[in-house]
């Protein structure tokens, strides 16, 4: 399953896949505004709810890499400065 560092900067829409989210990626500037892609708070939220959450659902089956042709739903989780947004982005 993989993840993305979103750049979080006022009217940057940099976004990038990564294969997780790691403490050495703290600090990663954007390539387009030079802002920072994860914060420390962030990382640290990251650990402390959604990795947790992430991994019990790998278990279950309900978190999954899409295959093609294969029904579903595609969703994102985003957290920063205190916010999570949660998106559908169609069918998968």
């Amino acid at each position: 399953m993989s993840a993305f560092l979103q750049c979080d900067a006022h009217g940057c829409d940099h976004r990038e896949t990564v294969d997780e989210i790691r403490e050495d990626q703290i600090g990663r500037p954007c390539p387009n505004c030079g802002e920072s892609l994860l914060t420390r708070a962030d990382y640290d939220v990251y650990v402390a709810r959604f990795k947790p959450m992430l991994d019990v659902m790998k278990v279950l089956g309900l978190a999954v890499e899409p295959t093609p042709g294969a029904e579903g739903v595609r969703t994102s989780i985003h957290y920063h400065d205190g916010v999570t947004t949660i998106r559908e982005h169609g069918a998968g």
